[in-house]
């Protein structure tokens, strides 16, 4: 099965250099994925650079989403510091993801986040407004950003 796979911006692929996918969310064993070539087109929905593998079917099927575990490589094997940032803390305002950070006893503010390097079950970010073992709101951000426009919400029942 040929498969296209969108890796970060900063990697690296070179000939002979194998990653590993299994079905996104799936407790199944990785495959072995062989590097087959760079992509000349990119996926519109996530942004890094994109390249074509090679693997046995097995569990994958056309237009599966998969995880994939990049062997390190010279090229790849830089540590990024960064936080992962839960899916379920994203809301979406003006067609841009943000996320409620705790700053006080009941203050939150709202900070944006990128959505170019996802992972299971979220995003990867490296932003200075946020570190690990930040509190961020996971239930109820929704409802945190409702109430920071209700301001503009006109009560039209005033006569």
């Amino acid at each position: 099965m040929l498969l296209l796979i969108t890796l970060t911006s900063n990697s690296d692929v070179k000939a002979g250099e194998s990653i590993i996918v299994a079905p996104t969310g799936s407790q199944t064993k990785g495959i072995n994925a062989k590097f087959v070539a760079a992509s000349p087109q990119t996926d519109t929905t996530v942004q890094g650079r994109t390249y074509y593998f090679r693997a046995p079917a097995e569990n994958l099927r056309a237009g599966m989403r998969v995880s994939v575990e990049m062997k390190d490589t010279s090229a790849n094997s830089n540590n990024i510091d960064g936080v992962t940032v839960p899916a379920s803390a994203v809301v979406w305002y003006a067609g841009k993801p943000w996320v409620y950070k705790k700053q006080g006893e009941e203050s939150f503010i709202r900070l944006p986040i990128s959505i170019d390097n996802e992972t299971n079950g979220g995003w990867f970010n490296r932003s200075e407004k946020l570190a690990s073992g930040d509190n961020l709101v996971v239930n109820g951000a929704q409802l945190l950003l409702s109430e920071e426009f209700k301001y503009q919400i006109k009560n039209e029942n005033q006569d």
